[in-house]
């Protein structure tokens, strides 16, 4: 089964959004790179498997499946989604969020924000205060998020600069 975003197999996208796309090796964190994930698939399915998860149909003789990488990969798995969330939105994105999920909450990548907003929906007045004109309604932020494909500019890749449609909205901070 696909991911709905770039067409990977859905259990590496699982994975991959549980590490939030990174690895953390002492002092170092980098997203990962195509070697890390030939490598990081054949750990996963040793441990957990068998699912074919490699991106390659040739057998990765390149990947070593030695005991460093494996403690690597569940130290950094358990690590990176401590404090965590895993939800998908309606659409089916996977997404790793920070703070009190509910459902109904939204997504959001904000332009200059250093990753996606997890932001909560408060109708159109707060606290008395009436919705400001030309905005779409009262929002606070949750928490930031990884969601798995819109990250490091995914989206615009994904859907077009001409198909983002920016808009300004009303955020309220509680």
């Amino acid at each position: 089964m696909a991911y709905i975003i770039g067409g990977e197999d859905m259990i590496r996208a699982i994975w991959r959004t549980l590490v939030k796309d990174c690895i953390w090796v002492k002092d170092s964190t980098w997203r990962l790179r195509e070697e890390d994930l030939l490598r990081f698939d054949a750990i996963f399915n040793s441990m957990f498997g068998p699912f074919n998860v490699s991106s390659s149909s040739k057998e990765d003789k390149t990947a070593p499946k030695d005991k460093y990488w494996e403690d690597v990969f569940l130290e950094w798995l358990f690590k990176s989604w401590s404090d965590w969330t895993f939800c998908s939105t309606e659409d089916g994105v996977f997404v790793l969020a920070y703070g009190d999920v509910q459902e109904g909450d939204v997504v959001a990548v904000v332009r200059g924000a250093d990753v996606p907003l997890l932001l909560r929906y408060h109708g159109d007045a707060f606290q008395g205060k009436p919705l400001p004109k030309g905005t779409e309604g009262f929002f606070s932020v949750v928490g930031p998020a990884y969601a798995h494909g819109l990250m490091d500019g995914q989206a615009l890749k994904i859907y077009g600069r001409d198909e983002v449609q920016w808009r300004k909205t009303a955020v309220v901070l509680i």
